[in-house]
């Protein structure tokens, strides 16, 4: 599988120096995460549910007592967190612990991180000498869990750099393309939030995929482009 790679500008370190960034894939929820499983074991969704619930209540009977919980996929712990820098040393002893700072920790197995290693593959999808829209996902705000697709009238959130235009330029905005006629319908409707968060309103389309564009139009410069990587399903 591949997972994409964003480079920026160190926020820290003022030398030119960049941090790598994973683009994180929308995320997958119980529901589908069983019917995977279901797929791969032959196994009853309602079976493996009441496994997985069964399997929280002893999580929270080790860990309450203190025990270290080791599984196929990590050891389980209980800790607490950091006491507040401001906190005089000679109160401590006055201080009450209560359950409130209480956190808990996952030291994935080591097989378990190799493993993730040998199925990913890194793809770097954005870097600051670009300079073009970068589009890392397209959510459905109206339909939770569903990325990419939507109706007309509905509201998708795009979450990007470099997301910036004037929305009374024409030629900038979200564009969706439809790759057989190559036809374009501009949305019109958008609200912001800085440069890296855009929603839009879904225009009126004929059902199918579509491509979608972010154009922009730096100052100084002339139009800058951004494709999304997954083609949108319009319902």
């Amino acid at each position: 599988m591949s997972v994409r790679v964003a480079f920026i500008e160190d926020p820290i370190r003022k030398n030119g120096a960049l941090i790598a960034r994973l683009v994180l894939r929308n995320k997958v929820d119980f529901d589908q995460l069983l019917s995977y499983m279901q797929n791969s074991t032959g196994l009853a969704e309602t079976d493996m549910r009441a496994v997985f619930l069964h399997f929280m209540n002893a999580l929270v009977f080790f860990l309450s007592s203190g025990g270290q919980v080791q599984t196929p996929v990590g050891t389980f712990a209980m800790s607490l967190g950091k006491i507040s820098p401001s906190v005089d040393r000679s109160s401590l002893a006055e201080r009450k612990i209560n359950p409130d700072m209480i956190t808990l920790r996952l030291r994935p197995d080591a097989a378990l991180v190799e493993k993730v290693k040998g199925a990913t593959t890194l793809d770097v999808v954005d870097m600051p000498s670009v300079q073009c829209p970068a589009i890392f996902r397209v959510e459905n705000l109206e339909q939770p869990a569903t990325p990419n697709a939507g109706s007309a009238g509905q509201i998708l959130e795009i979450g990007g750099n470099r997301l910036s235009f004037d929305k009374d330029d024409a030629e900038t905005g979200v564009f969706l393309i439809d790759p057989e006629s190559n036809v374009e319908t501009r949305a019109s409707t958008y609200s912001r939030i800085g440069s890296a968060w855009l929603g839009f309103k879904l225009p009126t389309l004929s059902a199918g995929s579509y491509t979608l564009e972010v154009r922009t139009r730096p100052t100084g410069k002339g139009l800058r482009v951004g494709e999304h990587a997954t083609p949108i399903v319009v319902s």
